[in-house]
C-alpha cells in the first residue's frame, strides 16, 4: 500500500528537562499493575502561518495519585518535551482541533517514550518503558469538558 503525506507535519522536535529517578520502595514482579503517568498538554498557534507549538509534560511523581501500590513503580520521572507542527492549511477546525489535540500529543509521546527508555536502560532497574495512552480519549474528554463548561455559561 502506498502510504499517503499526513496533514500534520513535525518539524522540529525537543527535550528541555527531563528527571528519572530510582524508586527506593519498588518490587520487580509480574503480577504488579502498571501505572499510568499523568500528562498535561499545551498547544499554542506557532511562530509562522499554519504552525503550532505542543508542550507535552509527563511525569510519575512520588505522592502523585498512582492508582497503583508504590512498590509497581520503578521510576519517578518527568519529561517535557516540545514539537513545532505544520498543519495543512484550509482545514476546518475541527480537523485542525483532532490533530492538535490527539495526533500531535501521540507523536510527541512516542518520542518522550523513547527518551525515557534510553535513560533508564542502565538505570537500577533496567529499561522501563511508558505504557501506551488513549489520546483518543483524552481529546474526547477534553472536548465534553468544554461542551459542558459552553452549556453551563449560556444557562
Amino acid at each position: 500500500m502506498k502510504s499517503k503525506r499526513a496533514q500534520l507535519q513535525l518539524r522540529f522536535f525537543g527535550v528541555d528537562r527531563v528527571r528519572v529517578e530510582p524508586n527506593e520502595a519498588y518490587k520487580p514482579s509480574e503480577a504488579l499493575p502498571t501505572v499510568c503517568p499523568d500528562i498535561t498538554i499545551g498547544v499554542q498557534e506557532g511562530p509562522a502561518e499554519n504552525e503550532c507549538t505542543v508542550a507535552m509534560e509527563v511525569s510519575i511523581q512520588e505522592g502523585a495519585d498512582l492508582a497503583v501500590p508504590i512498590e509497581a513503580v520503578p521510576y519517578f520521572l518527568a519529561i517535557r518535551a516540545i514539537g513545532l507542527f505544520k498543519v495543512d492549511a484550509g482545514l476546518d477546525d475541527k480537523t485542525r482541533f483532532w490533530l492538535m489535540q490527539m495526533n500531535a500529543p501521540a507523536i510527541l509521546y512516542g518520542l518522550a517514550r523513547a527518551e525515557v527508555c534510553h535513560l533508564t536502560e542502565r538505570n537500577r532497574y533496567g529499561h522501563f518503558l511508558l505504557p501506551c495512552v488513549d489520546f483518543i480519549g483524552m481529546a474526547r474528554e477534553m472536548l465534553e469538558a468544554a461542551e459542558q463548561k459552553k452549556q453551563e455559561s449560556s444557562e
